[in-house]
């Protein structure tokens, strides 16, 4: 196949951006766009993503996990196992729920779903400040700066940068990991 795992997503998420739209454009009463007439001018839409690296991820200091776009952890530092209270070969293929605390949970699903059919982030590169569940049961006040980068599948990764309230720093949210 020509494409690209990059062009195949960024089409995938066009198409889905126009279904949508038909949708809700014929439900409210407007006539149908064809999508051959759907203009490819460029979008607002972030850069594409740096290739992911489990080993420099997991050689970095600063607190960071990795999840795929099912979900599931792929990799965690040691800083970030210990913030969670956690082994970081224990987190590795957990949904990353496991680290959300409940009441938080539906909200975190929605934002993904809405993320992966739509393309648009509310959260990502901006710093966050919210409760995780540590491994004893209690809320940890965090503060996370999520970025996307690529698997060498063409598979979105998500690396969250996480640092613990009493040893928080103002940090430029980047991807380095």
């Amino acid at each position: 196949m020509w494409w690209t795992p990059r062009s195949r997503w960024s089409q995938i998420r066009a198409a889905t951006h126009w279904l949508l739209g038909q949708l809700a454009g014929q439900l409210a009463g407007h006539d149908p766009t064809a999508w051959t007439a759907v203009s490819r001018e460029p979008s607002a839409t972030p850069p594409e993503p740096a290739l992911f690296d489990a080993g420099r991820l997991q050689a970095s200091s600063p607190p960071t996990i990795a999840a795929d776009d099912g979900n599931r952890i792929i990799a965690a530092n040691a800083a970030a196992a210990e913030l969670l209270g956690r082994h970081p070969g224990l987190l590795v293929g957990q949904r990353i729920t496991v680290i959300i605390p409940e009441h938080l949970r539906e909200r975190h699903v929605a934002a993904l779903t809405s993320l992966l059919l739509t393309g648009q982030a509310h959260i990502l590169g901006r710093q966050v400040t919210m409760p995780a569940l540590h491994r004893d049961g209690r809320l940890i006040a965090i503060s996370l700066c999520v970025q996307t980068q690529e698997a060498t599948d063409g598979r979105s990764v998500f690396v969250t940068r996480l640092s613990g309230q009493e040893r928080q720093e103002t940090q430029v949210c980047r991807a380095e990991c």
